[in-house]
């Protein structure tokens, strides 16, 4: 009977969160090298897929396991005050508008996915840090992962007679999925190998081999235009510097980089090998874009269908008719579905985030830090949190951010001790955050299953032609018969 009561305990708390990690992080790597001769809808839904799957995983092992739930409550309750009930204010008012949403099912699938994300990420909050150098050496092989993908691609279009520009990578892949991938990678790397450089440099010249996971991340970005996730990616590693004590040397370390990054870009990219190969210099080398990407007409569409209490899930996709995109921003879309007042706590919880690594003087805290606030900066002009790999990477590096800064210390999976030192709850809000986490279980199976199980059995749509595609959750087809329509839109 012993061994039954410790056996649950051990594979709940001590080895499904080391799994869980284990298997976004492998997945990532698999799934992120994309091999050009899959349709495009195969290569979102695989992806897709496979975040369902790790997300009802959890869903089931949370509803099977007290110990389990226990760990996402001791959690939860280990971060401050205002942060709790900010979340639990944000999580309270999108369950409202989730409960009268337009499109009732369609929003319990969406609603219950992102509380799910928010469950993962409390279960990987108690191994990230103990695991941290082992994520950064599979953050490693997932930049291979994605490089290896776009050198493929480019080697393949340069030998045909193409010439590989941001548009035309679009016939196997969406780019800025492989950016959304990118923003989560490129400073936690660079920050790793300027420690490398630090400890080495003047002993062993081999430690510029750490910068080349950084060097090949920029090159990705000058190879794909990626003007979003350059700006938000370099906004986050100029607030590191500034916040460091040696910005000079910083600044010209950074610009080596880049230009390095540059340089492999025009020898493997484009232009020389198709100067080589082809006898031509492409055209619009150096060119910089100064168009807004249709981003303007996008978010005065949605700004339309904002409402103070939140109209649920779904509710821009089924009612942009004008422009087929999610609202490539993250504040406007909880606005659309969740309401004024979770959209105001999810922007405090971002200056919150600012606030402490500006005031805090800890480096890896900060770098911890800046890489989630660059990430949900580049939320406010991109899907990167609606993609499914950039998810998973996102859930690592805030529970990461939440680890590090915990106002107490962390529990371990063998001393309960911890546990209760910390106080997380009432004896009475422990038996409700325990109901809580079981009807969450519940509903995700139920509707994410059922959401998945559509799909799959209308064999991902393939069988009809779209005008458009609304690739909120899945790549198109994700408002099949939404009815009705916001009346505000729809008199338009």
């Amino acid at each position: 009977m012993k061994t039954s009561a410790v056996s649950p305990s051990y594979i709940n708390i001590g080895y499904y969160p080391q799994f869980l990690l284990s298997l976004i992080l492998g997945g990532s790597i698999l799934l992120s090298f994309t091999p050009y001769w899959l349709d495009p809808t195969t290569l979102f839904d695989s992806k897709r897929f496979f975040i369902v799957f790790y997300l009802l995983l959890s869903a089931l092992m949370t509803l099977c396991s007290s110990s389990l739930r226990e760990d996402i409550i001791h959690s939860l309750s280990n971060q401050s005050r205002l942060s709790k009930w900010l979340l639990l204010l944000a999580v309270t008012c999108a369950l409202f508008a989730n409960l009268t949403s337009l499109y009732w099912v369609k929003s319990q699938a969406v609603f219950s996915y992102g509380l799910m994300l928010i469950t993962v990420t409390t279960l990987l909050r108690n191994v990230v840090i103990q695991n941290r150098d082992v994520i950064l050496r599979l953050y490693i092989w997932l930049t291979c992962s994605i490089f290896m993908s776009v050198l493929l691609f480019h080697g393949i279009a340069t030998w045909q007679g193409d010439t590989p520009n941001y548009r035309y990578i679009f016939s196997f892949v969406n780019p800025r999925n492989i950016n959304h991938i990118q923003v989560w990678l490129i400073l936690p790397l660079l920050y790793w190998a300027y420690l490398h450089k630090e400890k080495q440099y003047r002993k062993q010249p081999s430690s510029w081999i750490y910068a080349i996971p950084a060097v090949m991340h920029f090159s990705l970005l000058f190879a794909l235009d990626a003007r979003g996730a350059f700006i938000a990616s370099l906004g986050g590693i100029v607030l590191w510097i500034i916040l460091s004590p040696n910005k000079i040397e910083h600044l010209k370390w950074l610009g080596t980089l880049l230009a390095l990054g540059l340089l492999i870009k025009w020898l493997l990219f484009t232009p020389l090998p198709q100067f080589f190969m082809q006898g031509v210099w492409p055209e619009g080398q150096g060119d910089i874009r100064l168009s807004d990407s249709n981003r303007l007409a996008l978010w005065s569409n949605a700004s339309a269908m904002i409402s103070f209490w939140g109209h649920g899930g779904d509710t821009f996709v089924c009612n942009n008719d004008v422009i087929a995109h999610t609202t490539h921003n993250s504040v406007l879309n909880i606005a659309i579905e969740w309401g004024i007042v979770a959209t105001l706590c999810y922007i405090s919880l971002l200056l919150l985030t600012f606030y402490r690594v500006c005031t805090c003087a800890n480096e890896k805290l900060q770098v911890l830090g800046i890489t989630v606030l660059s990430g949900f900066a580049y939320s406010l002009i991109s899907g990167v949190l609606n993609t499914p790999i950039s998810q998973g990477l996102a859930v690592i590096s805030v529970a990461s951010f939440w680890a590090m800064s915990a106002p107490t210390p962390l529990a371990t999976s063998s001393t309960a001790t911890n546990q209760q030192a910390a106080q997380p709850f009432s004896k009475r809000l422990t038996i409700i955050s325990h109901g809580a986490l079981i009807l969450l279980s519940i509903w995700a199976i139920v509707f994410i299953g059922y959401k998945t199980y559509q799909r799959i059995d209308n064999n991902q749509y393939r069988h009809l032609n779209v005008e458009y595609y609304m690739p909120q959750f899945w790549i198109e087809h994700n408002c099949m018969d939404a009815e009705p329509k916001l009346k505000s839109i729809s008199s338009k």
